[in-house]
């Protein structure tokens, strides 16, 4: 909604022309969950982008798909290129540059405007959305289950997390297919129940330690997470209700220098 948008630094002009774009996809696709991704901050223009959450059951974990506008433009969204194996090579050496904010810009100079696939700053930002994703979308314990068919989806009951159970970063997980044994055997299990805290990899568990920062507010009644490997990466939920939310506003690059720094 409209006052969400606020909190997250988007001015009157930047709400206005996403809430029409946000219309217009969810009326010309099949989307389940659309939703403001975050700002990536560039030169010229700023790049505003919008994700997609798909729970077809095809895939185990949901599908998402990322769309982005000009904060000068906000009506108009463009999907993110497809990357091919070629182009996140590509991306990957490009990741700590700053961002221009013209996604048609050719990022080598030897490159020709008319050419066609050309590697343009449009296929580093879907990059490092990509990353940034990855690494710092984050849910609470019980906020996703793993059905009988194996497929992960929300939990429609979850209630949120106690006082004490918020206090620690063991009770936070990546949404994204998990890369520890224990979690990845979890959803190889081929019958019986799966536990909420089982099948994904927890915050606690990244390394180096150090990389986020959970926050308590004076109320005790938010508890937020910052990434110190992407900064403007930040997470909130509200405690003991189903509310939660990821955000990201900040340069689209990581922070190289944390394990120097911790």
């Amino acid at each position: 909604g409209t006052s969400e948008m606020e909190r997250y630094g988007l001015n009157i002009a930047e709400q206005a022309g996403l809430e029409v774009a946000i219309v217009e996809l969810r009326q010309g696709e099949n989307l389940d969950e659309l939703y403001y991704w975050g700002r990536i901050n560039g030169e010229e223009n700023d790049y505003l982008v919008i994700a997609a959450t798909i729970f077809d059951g095809k895939n185990s974990f949901p599908e998402k798909k990322f769309y982005y506008t000009k904060s000068t433009k906000p009506e108009k969204l463009s999907q993110m290129p497809e990357l091919t194996e070629e182009y996140s090579k590509k991306a990957a050496s490009f990741v700590c540059k700053p961002f221009s904010g013209d996604a048609s810009l050719p990022c080598s100079a030897q490159e020709e405007e008319e050419e066609e696939n050309v590697f343009r700053e449009e296929h580093r930002l879907a990059y490092n959305v990509l990353c940034i994703d990855s690494y710092a979308s984050i849910v609470p314990c019980g906020a996703y289950l793993v059905n009988a068919t194996r497929s992960i989806v929300k939990n429609e009951n979850f209630k949120g997390l106690q006082y004490d159970a918020a206090h620690s970063l063991s009770s936070f997980f990546h949404l994204r297919p998990p890369t520890c044994e224990y979690a990845q055997k979890a959803l190889e299990k081929p019958t019986g129940l799966i536990r909420p805290a089982d099948f994904l990899d927890k915050l606690s568990d990244d390394t180096p330690t150090g990389t986020w920062a959970l926050h308590i507010d004076a109320s005790h009644q938010i508890v937020s997470i910052r990434s110190l490997y992407f900064i403007g990466a930040t997470f909130y939920h509200a405690i003991a209700t189903p509310h939660y939310r990821n955000i990201y506003i900040g340069d689209g690059t990581p922070n190289l220098d944390l394990p120097f720094m911790l």
